[in-house]
């Protein structure tokens, strides 16, 4: 997803079908101070029906995305895989950011830059292009690292990772009591 900067407003969304192809689908209300998680009624039925689908779901960082998606009520069913935690548990040492894993794993000439928003205004065709761009350099990503797997006792251990998310998710939100003493 693509959201307005320190907000929760979902700009857009992008959905990989293969390696190489990609939407991206724009959320039909505008941003308000007074509506921050406004989502037009196209867009939540599309992307509902995605989402709930039996499809198996990938993201890079997907404790940001789901979260976002759930603060505008969206329900995410089979989230199997995160690139990010994949990255964390084949090359810990190394970098986690999708930017670095496109450069590892994929083809993909360097665009990260292309999704930066300055101020209020954004291009919506550049933010449609870099979005595709993000849901096909994790689409290849995850095909590398799956590679990776291979033949190691490491997919265990990021299976385990995977299964950590809902308690992770419900820190990220609620925190955690901590005994000073």
């Amino acid at each position: 997803i693509e959201s307005k900067m320190h907000t929760s407003y979902i700009r857009c969304i992008g959905f990989a079908w293969s390696p190489t192809d990609a939407v991206c689908i724009f959320n039909d209300a505008p941003y308000s101070e007074e509506h921050p998680n406004a989502i037009g009624s196209n867009f939540r039925r599309v992307v509902e029906k995605i989402l709930q689908s039996s499809v198996p779901k990938t993201f890079h960082n997907g404790m940001f995305d789901t979260i976002i998606l759930e603060e505008n009520g969206f329900v995410v069913e089979n989230w199997t895989y995160d690139t990010m935690i994949a990255q964390h548990v084949l090359q810990p040492e190394l970098p986690l950011g999708l930017d670095f894993c496109t450069s590892m794993y994929t083809d993909i000439n360097y665009y990260k830059d292309d999704g930066k928003e300055s101020g209020d205004r954004i291009d919506r065709t550049r933010l449609g292009i870099y979005n595709c761009k993000d849901v096909v350099a994790t689409w290849q990503t995850q095909d590398a690292q799956t590679i990776e797997f291979e033949g190691t006792e490491k997919y265990k251990y990021f299976l385990y990772k995977m299964k950590q998310i809902p308690l992770a998710k419900h820190f990220s939100r609620t925190g955690m009591l901590v005994d000073p003493e």
